[in-house]
C-alpha cells in the first residue's frame, strides 16, 4: 500500500489486548495486521492492551484535523486459527 494513495485518510484507532499478541502463532499475528500501516502503537498498561492508530482499506475516509474514529475488530476462527474478519466503527 502506498500511503499516498486513496487509504491515506483511511485511519482508524483500535485496541488489542497484549495478551493475544503474547500467545497467539505468528501467523495469526501477522493476520490481524495483514494490508494495515501502522502509524503508532502505544502499551496501555492499566488495561493490558496495545492501542493502534493505523490506516487501512476498511477503515472510513476522515477530513484533516477530524477525530480518529475508533474501531473493534471482528474476529473469527478457521478451523482453530484467529483470524480478523473486519472492523466495525464504534
Amino acid at each position: 500500500m502506498n500511503l499516498t494513495s486513496d487509504y491515506q485518510n483511511r485511519i482508524g484507532k483500535f485496541t488489542v489486548s497484549a495478551s493475544i499478541l503474547q500467545s497467539a502463532p505468528d501467523d495469526e499475528i501477522n493476520s490481524l495486521f495483514d494490508g494495515m500501516r501502522i502509524v503508532r502503537a502505544e502499551m496501555m498498561f492499566r488495561c493490558h492492551e496495545i492501542e493502534y492508530i493505523a490506516i487501512h482499506r476498511d477503515f472510513d475516509e476522515i477530513e484533516r484535523g477530524e477525530l480518529i474514529p475508533e474501531y473493534a475488530i471482528q474476529f473469527v476462527f478457521d478451523g482453530g486459527v484467529v483470524r480478523r474478519s473486519g472492523f466495525i466503527r464504534k
